[in-house]
């Protein structure tokens, strides 16, 4: 099973993101620079356990107001067009928050390599709010 689909699963068990991970099992991936960053496909969020969109990903389809293993572990994601992100500093979505928003079917999506600019900063976030919306 991929790694992706490993944490697709994680996701569907509940408010509480739980996915088990070994940093020192992807540190030469996440060193090793990359042609293309894989992602959870067009139409989901991905975000990333290591800058440049390296190590495991996670791909989020609702809001979390707990990451579980996952806390003060997100370091790049990738936002689709008709999707949005909001990642916050503390559990239960309160402190700094950092936004993608993405609305209607146009260009690429935006992809942020390094949350170290943002609001909530690398590896700081401990709640989450994702989804995507589409035209019936």
């Amino acid at each position: 099973m991929s790694r992706t689909m490993r944490a697709a699963a994680a996701l569907g068990l509940g408010a509480t993101l739980t996915l088990g991970f070994t940093a020192s099992a992807h540190a030469a991936e996440a060193a090793a620079p990359r042609a293309a960053a894989p992602t959870c496909g067009p139409n989901r969020v991905s975000v990333y356990q290591f800058k440049n969109f390296g190590g495991e990903i996670v791909c989020p389809t609702s809001n979390y107001s707990s990451l579980g293993s996952w806390n003060d572990r997100i370091s790049s994601v990738v936002v689709p067009a008709n999707c949005w992100l909001t990642l916050y500093q503390h559990a239960g979505y309160k402190g700094k928050k950092s936004v993608w928003k993405r609305k209607g079917n146009y260009g690429s999506a935006r992809r942020d390599g390094s949350l170290s600019n943002n609001n909530v900063g690398d590896n700081r976030t401990s709640s989450l709010k994702a989804g995507c919306t589409f035209d019936a």
